[in-house]
């Protein structure tokens, strides 16, 4: 496994991960099997076991609307993306096994909850 940096390609690839798995997320009209079917493999091990039991329905946010702000400066490992929603900023945390994997998510948290 190759260690991870910060560089443009990974701020890039953070805020790309972190929009798309907001936007799979934030579908509450979507059946429970699918939403969880579509947006699981984008969660770290953890955060599926966190997230198993959400009901879609329960989700404020409908609509990812804005551009993703990475804060990657905490680890090479990590990355915090704040995503405007219809309902407010949503923050999502991001980690990485390796240069060479996937961002994953670890939380999705919500608007006035941080």
């Amino acid at each position: 496994m190759t260690e991870p940096s910060w560089d443009d390609t990974s701020r890039k690839d953070a805020a790309e991960a972190a929009r798309q798995a907001l936007t799979l997320f934030a579908r509450p009209e979507t059946e429970k099997k699918t939403w969880w079917k579509e947006l699981s493999p984008r969660l770290s091990p953890e955060a599926r076991t966190a997230y198993q039991g959400v009901d879609p329905a329960n989700v404020t946010a409908t609509t990812v609307t804005g551009t993703p702000d990475v804060d990657g400066t905490a680890s090479s490992y990590l990355a915090t993306v704040s995503l405007q929603a219809n309902d407010g900023t949503w923050t999502v945390l991001l980690s990485r096994e390796a240069a060479d994997q996937p961002w994953q998510v670890e939380r999705f948290t919500p608007p006035g909850a941080d």
